[in-house]
């Protein structure tokens, strides 16, 4: 049996390969729980941050998405092939999750315009599921760039402790609110 194949020159030239480096620990140190988050990552193993990336072309088509999980804070790389030369829209986010079901997911990602994240649990309070987005746009030319990522935070699950609860201290009538501003 014999295979023959052929490959345009000028093909090999018009695609190539991105790299996109993500500082996992950038959007811990942002929310100021950046040991919180080790000390979590240490004792529960079942607890992992997962970074995600996905590109879209000039017409909002999905055209790649890759992910790492990691059990650390350390920085991740993850690697996109074969992408033809031209400009692309890069949506990276991060979060962690335990076990098989995420806390956040990512639908309708198929369409840069219709993509958006959605909180599974949305009575849970646990700050560890804090979530992190960070766009930008990708260039691909004449060679293979590199991506630097640092997540911006943009929601969390609410951790609330109080302590020293007693009878005396009325707490049926207690009322708490919390808001944030966009």
């Amino acid at each position: 049996s014999v295979l023959l194949t052929s490959c345009d020159e000028n093909s090999l030239l018009t695609s190539w390969n991105a790299t996109v480096r993500i500082n996992t620990a950038a959007l811990y140190e942002k929310l100021e729980m950046t040991d919180f988050m080790v000390e979590q990552l240490d004792e529960k193993d079942y607890i992992k941050v997962t970074d995600s990336v996905l590109v879209y072309d000039q017409q909002g088509q999905l055209v790649d998405r890759q992910g790492i999980e990691t059990t650390s804070l350390q920085a991740v790389s993850i690697d996109l092939e074969a992408l033809p030369q031209g400009t692309y829209t890069l949506v990276a986010w991060q979060t962690a999750s335990s076990g098989v079901d995420p806390w956040w997911w990512l639908a309708g990602a198929d369409q840069l315009a219709t993509a958006r994240l959605v909180q599974s649990y949305p009575s849970t309070i646990a700050c560890q599921y804090a979530i992190g987005l960070c766009t930008t746009t990708l260039s691909i030319g004449s060679e293979a760039p590199v991506i630097d990522v640092e997540m911006e935070p943009m929601g969390s699950v609410v951790d609330i402790s109080v302590d020293g609860l007693t009878p005396e201290c009325d707490y049926e009538d207690a009322h708490l609110v919390i808001w944030s501003e966009a």
